[in-house]
Protein backbone atom coordinates (compact mmCIF):
# COMPACT_ATOMS: atom_id res chain seq x y z
CA UNK A 1 0.00 0.00 0.00
CA UNK A 2 3.12 2.59 0.57
CA UNK A 3 3.99 2.01 -3.24
CA UNK A 4 0.53 3.25 -4.27
CA UNK A 5 0.23 5.79 -1.36
CA UNK A 6 3.59 6.99 -2.45
CA UNK A 7 2.38 7.15 -6.27
CA UNK A 8 -0.65 9.44 -5.84
CA UNK A 9 1.14 11.74 -2.96
CA UNK A 10 3.69 11.80 -6.11
CA UNK A 11 1.32 12.34 -8.88
CA UNK A 12 -0.70 15.02 -6.81
CA UNK A 13 2.58 16.99 -6.09
CA UNK A 14 3.24 16.94 -10.05
CA UNK A 15 0.14 18.65 -10.67
CA UNK A 16 0.10 20.65 -7.90
CA UNK A 17 3.60 22.32 -9.88
CA UNK A 18 2.89 22.16 -13.38
CA UNK A 19 6.32 24.03 -14.51
CA UNK A 20 8.25 20.81 -12.61
CA UNK A 21 6.35 18.35 -14.22
CA UNK A 22 7.11 19.89 -17.64
CA UNK A 23 10.85 19.92 -16.73
CA UNK A 24 10.05 16.06 -16.44
CA UNK A 25 8.22 15.57 -19.50
CA UNK A 26 10.69 17.15 -21.60
CA UNK A 27 14.00 15.39 -20.09
CA UNK A 28 12.98 11.80 -18.49
CA UNK A 29 16.33 11.37 -16.70
CA UNK A 30 14.61 13.55 -14.00
CA UNK A 31 12.37 10.85 -13.83
CA UNK A 32 14.36 9.00 -10.55
CA UNK A 33 15.35 12.53 -9.53
CA UNK A 34 11.27 13.65 -9.78
CA UNK A 35 10.23 10.24 -7.71
CA UNK A 36 13.03 11.07 -4.85
CA UNK A 37 11.83 14.74 -4.59
CA UNK A 38 8.27 13.92 -4.86
CA UNK A 39 8.94 11.53 -1.39
CA UNK A 40 11.14 14.21 0.22
CA UNK A 41 8.75 16.79 -0.26
CA UNK A 42 4.90 15.03 0.53
CA UNK A 43 6.24 12.23 2.53
CA UNK A 44 4.94 13.94 5.86
CA UNK A 45 1.19 13.74 4.17
CA UNK A 46 1.97 9.87 3.52
CA UNK A 47 3.36 8.86 7.57
CA UNK A 48 4.68 11.84 9.06
CA UNK A 49 6.11 10.03 12.40
CA UNK A 50 7.70 6.81 12.63
CA UNK A 51 8.46 5.51 16.50
CA UNK A 52 11.69 4.42 17.66
CA UNK A 53 12.93 3.28 20.88
CA UNK A 54 16.12 4.71 22.82
CA UNK A 55 19.09 2.81 22.97
CA UNK A 56 20.45 4.60 25.46
CA UNK A 57 19.91 7.21 27.73
CA UNK A 58 19.73 10.98 26.07
CA UNK A 59 19.22 14.47 27.04
CA UNK A 60 18.01 16.39 24.01
CA UNK A 61 17.25 20.35 24.78
CA UNK A 62 17.30 19.56 28.72
CA UNK A 63 14.57 16.90 28.62
CA UNK A 64 16.29 13.08 28.94
CA UNK A 65 14.92 10.41 27.27
CA UNK A 66 15.70 7.18 28.96
CA UNK A 67 16.24 3.98 27.31
CA UNK A 68 13.24 2.01 26.15
CA UNK A 69 11.33 5.22 25.81
CA UNK A 70 9.45 5.79 22.63
CA UNK A 71 9.90 8.90 20.31
CA UNK A 72 8.50 9.44 17.34
CA UNK A 73 10.74 10.84 14.44
CA UNK A 74 9.96 13.11 12.07
CA UNK A 75 11.13 12.25 8.62
CA UNK A 76 8.98 14.92 6.85
CA UNK A 77 10.20 17.25 9.24
CA UNK A 78 14.06 16.02 8.92
CA UNK A 79 13.27 16.12 4.37
CA UNK A 80 12.53 19.97 5.01
CA UNK A 81 15.77 20.89 6.95
CA UNK A 82 16.95 23.81 5.29
CA UNK A 83 20.59 22.73 6.39
CA UNK A 84 20.34 19.67 4.01
CA UNK A 85 18.28 21.42 1.17
CA UNK A 86 18.51 25.00 0.49
CA UNK A 87 14.79 26.03 0.14
CA UNK A 88 13.24 23.44 1.60
CA UNK A 89 9.69 24.17 1.19
CA UNK A 90 10.04 24.53 -2.87
CA UNK A 91 9.67 21.23 -4.88
CA UNK A 92 12.43 21.13 -7.73
CA UNK A 93 13.28 17.71 -9.47
CA UNK A 94 16.29 18.95 -10.05
CA UNK A 95 17.28 18.78 -6.62
CA UNK A 96 20.35 16.95 -5.36
CA UNK A 97 17.55 14.31 -3.23
CA UNK A 98 20.74 12.15 -1.62
CA UNK A 99 20.29 13.45 2.12
CA UNK A 100 16.57 12.48 1.96
CA UNK A 101 15.88 10.09 4.89
CA UNK A 102 12.04 8.64 3.60
CA UNK A 103 13.27 5.12 3.76
CA UNK A 104 15.42 5.89 6.94
CA UNK A 105 19.14 5.42 7.34
CA UNK A 106 21.86 3.19 7.82
CA UNK A 107 20.50 0.14 9.76
CA UNK A 108 16.92 1.04 9.52
CA UNK A 109 17.13 1.27 5.99
CA UNK A 110 13.80 0.64 4.14
CA UNK A 111 14.68 -2.86 2.48
CA UNK A 112 11.70 -2.10 -0.13
CA UNK A 113 13.25 1.15 -0.73
CA UNK A 114 15.15 0.56 -4.25
CA UNK A 115 12.17 -1.36 -5.56
CA UNK A 116 9.06 1.02 -4.42
CA UNK A 117 11.52 4.23 -6.32
CA UNK A 118 12.07 1.35 -9.25
CA UNK A 119 8.13 0.95 -9.15
CA UNK A 120 7.50 4.70 -8.54
CA UNK A 121 9.84 5.73 -11.80
CA UNK A 122 7.84 2.84 -13.85
CA UNK A 123 4.28 4.42 -12.82
CA UNK A 124 5.56 8.03 -13.41
CA UNK A 125 7.27 7.11 -16.97
CA UNK A 126 3.23 5.35 -17.61
CA UNK A 127 1.56 8.64 -16.47
CA UNK A 128 4.04 10.66 -18.44
CA UNK A 129 2.80 8.89 -21.52
CA UNK A 130 -0.65 8.87 -20.78
CA UNK A 131 -1.93 11.77 -18.72
CA UNK A 132 -2.19 15.06 -21.81
CA UNK A 133 -0.21 18.02 -20.61
CA UNK A 134 -3.90 19.54 -19.94
CA UNK A 135 -4.26 17.14 -16.98
CA UNK A 136 -5.49 18.95 -13.44
CA UNK A 137 -5.63 17.59 -10.49
CA UNK A 138 -9.42 18.56 -9.34
CA UNK A 139 -8.61 19.26 -5.44
CA UNK A 140 -12.15 20.50 -4.70
CA UNK A 141 -13.55 16.80 -5.26
CA UNK A 142 -10.47 14.75 -3.68
CA UNK A 143 -11.29 13.48 -0.21
CA UNK A 144 -8.48 11.83 2.05
CA UNK A 145 -8.59 9.57 5.04
CA UNK A 146 -5.85 9.08 7.44
CA UNK A 147 -5.20 5.24 8.47
CA UNK A 148 -2.86 4.80 11.30
CA UNK A 149 0.11 6.74 10.57
CA UNK A 150 -0.70 6.45 6.54
CA UNK A 151 -2.85 9.35 4.47
CA UNK A 152 -4.91 7.61 1.67
CA UNK A 153 -7.19 9.29 -0.93
CA UNK A 154 -10.25 8.10 -0.71
CA UNK A 155 -11.43 9.60 -3.90
CA UNK A 156 -8.68 11.20 -6.36
CA UNK A 157 -9.90 12.84 -9.48
CA UNK A 158 -7.91 13.65 -12.43
CA UNK A 159 -9.48 16.58 -15.16
CA UNK A 160 -7.38 15.21 -18.17
CA UNK A 161 -9.01 17.67 -20.30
Amino acid sequence: ETTTLGACHMLRTLLAHPGELARVRVDRSLVPNAVRESLRYEFGSIAPVVPRFALEAVTLHGQTIRKGDMVLLSTASANRDPAAFPDPDRFDVGRDTRSTVTFGHGPRYCLGANLAMQELGCMLEALLDLMPDSARLVESECAWEQVGLMRRPLRFVVDFG
